[in-house]
């Protein structure tokens, strides 16, 4: 499918009229920063619009005035619209299953990410892997087609790019990235306020921390280094939803790793993230060999088994890879 311009995306949307918006399971600060602020534009277009996610929205982000726009989509329920677009999402499938389900009567899908491994699902669509976040590219979106941005929209998306840019610190924040933060600053935005919301957490993850650090392994001589979050150090901590969210970068700064993982048991199955400190190795390439995907830089995968037995297997094919 063919990469579509920005101008035809706005000039398909100025003509319909009803919308549902979604992004990945698990969704982290760029699908709800990306969703929420395209969803208040199309509104604020005079659109139809539902907001939509897989899983419940993590509470860390309900700083946002327009949260409680988001909502968990409800199983069996069918989804009636013009257009369903999806953002953030690499794969059709990392929708999850419910919204795939229930969306299934919509006729047009437009897609709209920044991962390099999208396989252009859509109808319609916009892929630009040298964007750092999706969020990146819905601002762009908004500038270059005068499609109204309020404090709310700019709110979402400086969440959505100082996330996936882990606060301009990944080697995705470009020069484009700070003229996007220069105009948002220039609009306004408290940046200080916002960020101190989205890097504050409460006492318990500090408790899961210090679990975490005690299960550290390290191997191939220091280059590559993970932990493990089992279903019982969860109970202990009291642990909620999303703790765990970007925890794995405490052991990805160390100075000799090379590649950093973390690895969190989820009933039957375990969720994997993953990050590289070198261009020699991919990591979104090991992911998509466990049905997962990414960045080069950071990625991720779900994988059925024991935590014991997906740690061995994925930590085997890193060093495989590490070693070629």
């Amino acid at each position: 499918m063919k990469n579509n311009s920005l101008k035809e995306l706005a000039s398909f949307i100025r003509e319909k009229n009803s919308f549902v918006l979604a992004s990945h399971i698990n969704p982290d600060g760029d699908a709800i920063g990306s969703i929420l602020a395209l969803g208040l534009v199309l509104e604020n277009l005079g659109k139809k619009v539902s907001i939509l996610t897989e899983d419940k929205p993590l509470e860390s982000f309900s700083f946002l005035a327009d949260y409680q726009k988001v909502f968990q989509v409800e199983k069996n329920k069918k989804l009636n619209a013009e257009v369903f677009i999806a953002l953030d999402t690499a794969t059709h499938q990392r929708l999850g299953r419910a919204i795939l389900e229930a969306s299934s009567d919509i006729p047009f899908l437009l897609n709209i990410d920044h991962h390099p491994t999208n396989s252009r699902y859509g109808d319609m669509n916009f892929i630009d892997d040298s964007a750092s976040a999706t969020a990146e590219i819905v601002y762009q979106l908004c500038r270059e087609n005068d499609f109204p941005l309020n404090d709310a929209v700019r709110k979402a998306i400086y969440l959505g790019i100082s996330t996936d840019t882990g606060s301009f610190r990944y080697s995705n924040t470009r020069a484009k990235t700070h003229q996007i933060i220069a105009e948002l600053l220039e609009s306004g935005l408290d940046i200080a306020e916002i960020n101190q919301q989205i890097q504050g957490y409460p006492y318990r993850k500090l408790l899961l921390l210090s679990e975490l650090l005690q299960s550290v392994v390290v191997e191939a001589e220091g280059r590559v280094i993970s932990w493990c979050l089992s279903e019982e150090v969860k109970e202990r901590v009291g642990f909620q939803k999303g703790d765990s969210e970007d925890m794995v970068n405490h052991i990805r700064d160390v100075n000799e790793v090379f590649v950093a993982l973390s690895f969190e048991e989820l009933g039957d199955d375990v969720r994997i993230s993953l990050r590289s400190n070198i261009d020699d190795v991919d990591v979104s390439q090991i992911a998509s060999r466990f049905g997962g995907g990414g960045h080069s830089r950071a990625a991720g995968i779900q994988m059925r088994g024991t935590l014991q037995d997906v740690h061995k297997k994925v930590i085997n094919e890193v060093i495989s890879v590490i070693e070629a």
